[in-house]
């Protein structure tokens, strides 16, 4: 019996190394041994030996290369014993175009390796002193060339001198004539004015620095012997004055150019008519630092917008409020309310603002500058959008519980005001049309008229909601839902923190009065279903023009053919409700007056909750009592379909709240709206109208001007002319009002 075994190698080396015979090193590519069925050890270590010293691999051969290489030389003879003629053949044909891999440890080259190292590094070293013996020779020689270069330097600088010596002596040189500075353009003259008057500020500073004071400095003018003296006592220069009130002019000019939207080239030719203006590039250098200290990044998701910290804009905030107001200091504790609103800033862009304000900023809670904006988005005012956008900020408000301004802690306590339909958003509540649209209790839509039932914020057992309710409600499936439909948006504020709007509150509720009153206005003139206007509603229309001094007008529908008219505004519809007789204009209405006690008492209720001073107990009990006599008197003269969610709102739950927080005035949306207006007026004035940038040009600037509050004009308060009362003119004295 024989075995038989093949070595095949298919492929040479790069080199083109042509194949061998194992037996007789012949360039056959394959050779076939005849071998007993006992395999000689000492020739299968022969044809390994073979195998790696041809492709120069010095490998030390172990036991695993040893049964590896018997193992695959008894399956090739196997394969070849039972084959015979063309099979064999074919075989030996495939065997000649394959290869067999073989992998080597490291424990098996490991010595040959070193070796190779050893080798390889003492040819580095050999070939790295060859370069260093190079690079010496060559720096020899650039030294050698520079000392010669030098010479020939100071020779050419000793001949450059003595020709100049020479053509001095002569007489036809003569040296160029300084301009005087009478004769140099005015730039230039500023330029030297302003050198001088920084070398007389020194030598002013370093003599007061000694315990004089210099009054007066003493110019004298070569040419013609004549003295100035500048007095330095009362000087108007700005340029000897402190450098700190040289940087607030520079900040309260631009302040003033910020706040009423100066361009830069109207401002620029002010400042080339009055020397005394800041350069309009000085004022620039001054809006980019500003800008650079706020961090403004993009919104998350594919909502487009910009947003800055909130805690970093608060810690801002709060650093001039500590000094101006002590209850800071007292409570150690501040309150922030957190704001949005919708609003339409041009046909292309409609914006949501999310702004904050401090509880405790007494002087200016209803102005623009009492609400600092931290985000601008260009969406509607939808949850899906809203929810993206505001990752960033609601979890910044999650997490933040204390902040730390001039070394002093201050806790954080978060509250949400805002409209209607932005609370009902932020609380995952449905909209107002809905059955259970009431984002405090669980009241639904046709038992709002009933002032027989009460419903709470606080206490659970009248309906009143918890965040923890809302969610589970939120997540649970089928119908009974009470109105919850979606995760709050802000989950770390309570209910009870989420204060109503006083202003939407009035300005709501005016509108169904209104409303009704057009419509009982109609039907006295037997028009209710046409676009004609009869003798009651052309009397309703002369009174708002001629008397409140309103601009008002009904106009026809063009798809509908529909009566229409224009909603007034919240400054109008005051003066409307504080002007309207209903009795003696309209003297033939059924229960004219109790329509009459309605709107006046609305307007008066309306009055006690914009008073910035806390109710007292009895305060707010008169005002429970007047609120449901008020409901009353308006459902004996319309129906309960007409009581809307403000309505609601304004009987069973402002009265809680006005027990829990005394006031709701500071929480009003009042300074929001105003500064909806001024975003709108600074988008056309003061961007360059592309989505993006400009909302980032927007936030810069609201964050410049919030920032240079304090270097305003503080205005004179002027006593009234009628009652010599003070913080009001003659037509706004009510004193004067009561007597006529």
């Amino acid at each position: 019996m024989y075995s038989y075994f093949v070595y095949n190698i298919s492929h040479p080396n790069k080199v083109g190394t042509p194949l061998f015979d194992l037996n007789s090193d012949s360039e056959a590519e394959v050779e076939v041994s005849e071998l007993s069925l006992s395999v000689n050890q000492l020739a299968v270590e022969r044809v390994i030996t073979k195998v790696f010293t041809h492709y120069h691999c010095d490998v030390v051969i172990t036991d695993r290369l040893r049964s590896m290489f018997t193992s695959k030389l008894w399956r090739m003879g196997r394969a070849l014993q039972s084959k015979g003629g063309r099979g064999r053949e074919k075989i030996i044909n495939k065997w000649r175009h394959s290869n067999w891999s073989i992998e080597i440890e490291e424990n098996e080259v490991i010595v040959p390796v070193n070796s190779r190292k050893r080798k390889a590094t003492n040819v580095l070293i050999q070939s790295e002193k060859k370069k260093s013996k190079k690079l010496e020779c060559e720096l020899k020689e650039s030294n050698k060339k520079l000392k010669e270069m030098s010479n020939q330097v100071v020779a050419l600088q000793n001949s450059a001198k003595k020709i100049a010596s020479s053509l001095k002596a002569s007489p036809k040189f003569e040296t160029r004539k300084r301009k005087k500075l009478s004769e140099c353009s005015p730039q230039y003259q500023r330029k030297k004015k302003k050198k001088k008057m920084h070398d007389v500020q020194a030598l002013i500073s370093i003599v007061n620095d000694e315990n004089f004071e210099a009054k007066k400095v003493e110019l004298q003018n070569k040419e013609n012997g004549s003295i100035l003296v500048v007095d330095t006592s009362h000087s108007s220069d700005t340029s000897l004055t402190n450098p700190d009130k040289i940087d607030a002019t520079i900040k309260r000019t631009l302040y003033v150019k910020e706040r009423f939207n100066v361009s830069d080239v109207a401002y620029h030719e002010f400042s080339m008519i009055n020397s005394t203006l800041p350069r309009s590039c000085v004022l620039k250098k001054e809006a980019k630092l500003m800008n650079s200290k706020c961090i403004v990044r993009a919104t998350p998701g594919d909502i487009p917008g910009v947003q800055q910290s909130l805690s970093e804009r608060l810690i801002k905030c709060m650093e001039h409020l500590v000094v101006e107001n002590s209850v800071f200091m007292e409570k150690m504790h501040v309150r922030v309310k957190i704001t949005g609103d919708g609003t339409c800033i041009s046909r292309s862009l409609h914006a949501v603002v999310i702004a904050f304000s401090i509880i405790e900023e007494c002087a200016n809670p209803n102005s623009p500058g009492g609400n600092h904006t931290i985000a601008l988005l260009n969406c509607n005012e939808k949850y899906s959008e809203l929810s993206q956008a505001l990752e960033d900020i609601c979890d910044e408000i999650k997490s933040l519980k204390f902040i730390t301004v001039n070394g002093d802690q201050f806790s954080v306590e978060f509250y949400l005001g805002a409209d209607l339909k932005f609370l009902a958003l932020c609380m995952g509540i449905e909209a107002a049309n809905a059955k259970y649209s009431c984002i405090w209790c669980t009241c639904p839509a046709e038992d709002r008229y009933n002032i027989n039932k009460i419903w709470s914020i606080k206490h659970k057992e009248h309906g009143a909601r918890t965040i923890e309710d809302i969610k589970k409600l939120s997540i649970k499936k089928g119908k009974q839902k009470l109105g919850c439909i979606r995760q709050p948006l802000f989950p770390s504020i309570p209910v009870d923190h989420v204060i109503p709007d006083i202003l939407h509150l009035f300005l709501r509720i005016s509108d169904v009065l209104t409303n009704l009153l057009i419509q009982e206005l109609r039907r006295m003139d037997g028009i209710e279903r046409s676009s004609d206007c009869g003798n009651h509603l052309m009397k309703y229309k002369n009174f708002l023009n001629e008397i409140a001094k309103v601009s008002f007008h009904f106009y026809s529908d063009k798809t509908t053919k529909s009566l229409k008219w224009r909603d007034l505004t919240g400054p109008e519809k005051l003066r409307q409700f504080s002007k309207i007789d209903i009795p003696t204009l309209f003297p033939n209405m059924q229960k004219a007056s109790k329509i009459q006690f309605i709107w006046v008492e609305l307007l008066e209720l309306y009055t006690v909750l914009r008073g910035i001073k806390p109710l007292t107990d009895t305060d707010i009990q008169s005002f429970k009592i007047r609120v449901k006599k008020w409901l009353s008197v308006f459902l004996s003269i319309y129906q309960t379909k007409h009581v809307t969610p403000y309505i609601h709102i304004l009987v069973s739950h402002v009265p809680e709240f006005l027990e829990i927080y005394g006031s709701l005035s500071p929480f009003s949306q009042q300074g929001l709206e105003k500064l909806n207006d001024d975003i709108t007026k600074n988008y056309f004035r003061s961007t360059n109208h592309r989505d993006h940038e400009a909302l980032t040009q927007l936030l810069f600037k609201l964050n410049r001007v919030e920032d240079l509050q304090n270097f305003g004009r503080t205005k004179e308060i002027h006593s009234c002319s009628g009652c010599k009362g003070r913080g009001h003119n003659i037509r706004t004295c009510n004193k004067l009002k009561t007597t006529k």
